[in-house]
């Protein structure tokens, strides 16, 4: 939990989401530069720009992808942000954001040929999603109306995912989805070094 006065972890990665995407819409960064370093891509990955693999976690294409996953963060992050960052362990809510979207990116470059790009902070958040799921399976969350456990929220998600990209190709990269929610599931393992 944050200091008293300061902002907590979920309100950080708020700010983060809103800052970068009103930057983009005011076009203080070109699409351009959104594309080079908040896009994880195999040409930023060819050029040395590594930062992509998590800076793509903070942007979003649009106010209804940013919305959705704030949405999510506000549920399932504030969640996450309890059990991790009591105590003095506030980096371990970071370091799980971080290696969620490092999972995350690492899927989607790997199942996704060519130019493909990938913006959003889906992975880190499913990434969350599986780190519930590992050490607290039963738990339920309100899943935008819905009570459900975790696991059954993941796996909502996850559908969800995959419908939309059958009516809309290429608007949603499941396989960052599933490699943010497999790192998630692997991060209480890690718990242990941090």
């Amino acid at each position: 939990r944050a200091a008293a006065g300061s902002l907590d972890d979920v309100q950080v990665l708020v700010v983060l989401y809103v800052l970068v995407f009103t930057l983009r819409a005011l076009r203080i960064i070109s699409g351009g530069a959104m594309r080079k370093h908040f896009a994880v891509s195999r040409p930023n990955l060819r050029a040395g720009r590594l930062h992509t693999l998590v800076t793509a976690a903070l942007s979003h294409t649009d106010v209804v992808h940013m919305g959705m996953n704030l949405s999510t963060l506000l549920v399932i992050g504030s969640e996450v942000s309890t059990r991790l960052s009591g105590a003095g362990r506030r980096h371990q809510f970071w370091s799980l954001y971080i290696f969620s979207a490092l999972g995350g990116s690492v899927a989607s470059l790997a199942m996704h040929p060519g130019h493909y790009e990938s913006m959003g902070a889906s992975g880190a958040l499913f990434g969350q999603y599986g780190y519930l799921a590992a050490v607290a399976a039963e738990q339920r969350v309100l899943w935008f109306g819905f009570d459900l456990t975790v696991v059954q929220a993941l796996l909502a998600n996850l559908a969800v995912g995959h419908l939309t990209t059958s009516l809309a190709p290429g608007a949603t990269d499941n396989a960052m989805h599933l490699g943010g929610a497999v790192a998630g599931a692997l991060f209480p393992r890690l718990l242990k070094f941090l």
